[in-house]
């Protein structure tokens, strides 16, 4: 098991929580957790939005706005807008001291429960968003061919 230090804020993955120096204790979401232990693993590097949502959601299908809604979750729990710093157009990238305690308690050959397995991103195709534009705009033209012909009572 890792201990994960970050500031002066400890990180207890198992039950998901981030203890404060005055030993105050913050639950946070399986998803805001495995992003911030996606930072905390490679502090340096700015992650896309894409990797982070590959990250904190796997083999799920979830809007931006997800990732943005647990990026301001984990800033109010650590008390700093700037602990993750937004890049414009790329991604995000976390601004803290952090440091990684081993603790052995289980074989090696055991999966860490947070590990999941690659997924790629399905990126709309040009042929689907043609095909969903041109039953858009067959519905619609029966709708207004339809409200056009009706004869009113």
């Amino acid at each position: 098991m890792a201990i994960y230090h970050i500031n002066n804020k400890i990180l207890d993955i198992n039950n998901r929580i981030i203890i404060d120096s005055n030993n105050n204790s913050i639950k946070i979401s399986q998803s805001e957790l495995r992003i911030l232990i996606s930072f905390i693993s490679m502090p340096t590097k700015v992650w896309n939005k894409d990797e982070l949502l590959q990250q904190g959601w796997p083999n799920s299908i979830v809007v931006i706005n997800s990732l943005t809604v647990a990026i301001s979750n984990l800033r109010k729990v650590f008390k700093d807008a700037n602990i993750i710093i937004s890049h414009k157009g790329i991604g995000y990238s976390l601004n803290a001291n952090t440091k990684i305690s081993q603790i052995n308690t289980q074989p090696s050959h055991q999966l860490n429960e947070l590990e999941s397995p690659q997924i790629k991103t399905i990126k709309p195709s040009l042929i689907n968003i043609l095909l969903i534009s041109s039953i858009l705009f067959f519905m619609f033209s029966l709708w207004f061919y339809y409200s056009w012909n009706y004869t009113y009572v």
